[in-house]
């Protein structure tokens, strides 16, 4: 198989399927039981480097460049082979996340259009122009952001058949794909610089970024983001972890694992993490992880091959043309 330079790669939470975006602006979908990799869809415009399963399996959402300055959040139906957006291609969105209940489809955009005057010329800019978002994946589904009234029975509580935003994944989860575009809602927060965005039953949590000068002199560089986590029952927003370079929370929605530098640190995904005296050192109770023991076996002679085989590979696939200007790439190879 070629599948190009891979720039992201996701497993199926059920069956034995994977999602791979690659150099080539290309969606590609292996069916690892059959032996099967399939072309599913592919943009003149960009690459899409996030990717997100469905929790039954069934669909994959992905970010799909339309043109060089707008990119929309896209369905594939592993089924049908359809593709469908979701989003209107008129703005700039990222990061698709599924709700594990299966009832929205969470993600990021730049569509918050409120200037900010420059205090030195007469100049406007949008330095804030993200929000996190979410679409409605059923059309009888509403934004948890203006719940009904619900009494005084405790929160998680079903009643009859309603099932809450945490509710259980559906087997099989039904997308209604006719007027989902306009089933669109922000979250109730301000605009800002975003990042990832991931859920479990009660939260959905984001990376918030800082606006840093372009020199830094102002007292903010470029450094890590926040990890915010918004409450679907109280319907508010607030800081969990201070400097996040990345996150990730497991298929089962109990662990979140957060980077920070070159360190790791797993916490349990339901609560906001407690600060303590001794939170540095790695233990279970700080959650972080003793990268210290981890001992890595290096062959140098065959890390140098594969050194070398990388760089030709990474020439090859991204030359400005195909034939390699004529030159004979496969000789070159063999002459090293």
């Amino acid at each position: 198989w070629d599948v190009g330079r891979v720039v992201a790669l996701a497993a199926a939470p059920k069956g034995r399927r994977i999602a791979i975006a690659n150099h080539r602006n290309e969606l590609l979908v292996g069916d690892l039981e059959a032996g099967q990799l399939a072309l599913a869809d592919r943009s003149d415009c960009g690459r899409s480097e996030d990717l997100a399963w469905s929790p039954d399996g069934a669909w994959i959402a992905y970010p799909f460049w339309t043109s060089a300055r707008h990119c929309a959040i896209k369905l594939y139906e592993v089924a049908t082979g359809r593709t469908q957006l979701v989003t209107r291609p008129e703005f700039r969105d990222s990061a698709p996340a599924f709700d594990p209940s299966g009832r929205y489809l969470y993600f990021v955009s730049i569509r918050t259009y409120d200037p900010v005057y420059d205090n030195v010329q007469f100049e406007l800019s949008f330095p804030r122009a993200a929000r996190p978002y979410l679409v409605a994946l059923q059309s009888d589904a509403r934004p948890p952001f203006d719940p009904p009234p619900r009494g005084m029975r405790p929160p998680h509580e079903p009643k009859g058949d309603e099932e809450g935003a945490g509710g259980k994944a559906p087997p099989s989860l039904r997308i209604d794909l006719d007027g989902i575009e306009r089933r669109i809602a922000a979250f109730p927060v301000h605009e800002g610089r975003y990042g990832a965005i991931a859920a479990t039953p009660r939260h959905v949590l984001w990376t918030s970024f800082p606006l840093p000068g372009a020199h830094g002199r102002g007292g903010h560089k470029e450094g890590p983001a926040r990890l915010e986590a918004f409450d679907l029952d109280n319907l508010r927003a607030e800081t969990w972890v201070d400097k996040v370079d990345e996150f990730r929370i497991s298929a089962d929605s109990s662990t979140l694992l957060v980077r920070e530098g070159n360190r790791l640190r797993a916490l349990d995904a339901a609560h906001k993490p407690e600060k303590k005296d001794d939170d540095d050192a790695p233990s279970r109770a700080s959650g972080w992880i003793d990268l210290g023991r981890l001992r890595l076996s290096v062959e140098p002679r065959a890390e140098w091959r594969q050194m070398l085989r990388e760089v030709w590979r990474l020439q090859r696939d991204h030359f400005w043309v195909s034939d390699m200007s004529g030159v004979d790439w496969a000789e070159v190879y063999n002459r090293y």
